[in-house]
């Protein structure tokens, strides 16, 4: 693998997740909780194209949501400390690419914009 794999991986996960972040942009959300959040969130995904596998099961735990390598984590509660650890796990796994983050959490934006060498995007959800 040449030293430009990584990178032109990295493009393809920075890519994938603009892609569902434009996917969620065009959506209008109306919830009161995680699970309103993650009917939305299928709703958008649908009407967009995009596909995706909800519950998606992976070793170190279960993704809220697979799109296109790109674990989507849904969180409206929960420490920045808890939500880091949870993600670190995540991007251990070679079929994760990348990681984004939907919260209604402030605090939640404070995640770093990579971890394990992985990209991390965290879309708030007060902005839906």
């Amino acid at each position: 693998m040449s030293d430009s794999a990584p990178q032109v991986t990295a493009v393809a996960a920075i890519d994938a997740q603009r892609a569902i972040v434009e996917a969620l942009s065009v959506y209008r959300f109306r919830y009161s909780s995680e699970y309103d959040l993650q009917r939305g969130i299928v709703a958008a995904l649908q009407h967009s194209g995009l596909e995706y596998e909800r519950e998606a099961k992976i070793p170190s735990g279960r993704l809220d949501f697979l799109c296109s390598g790109i674990a989507v984590e849904v969180k409206t509660r929960g420490s920045l400390g808890d939500l880091t650890r949870q993600i670190h796990r995540y991007l251990q796994e070679p079929d994760v690419r990348g990681v984004l983050v939907v919260t209604t959490r402030s605090i939640h934006r404070d995640l770093p914009d990579e971890i394990s060498g992985k990209p991390v995007r965290v879309y708030w959800a007060s902005e839906l």
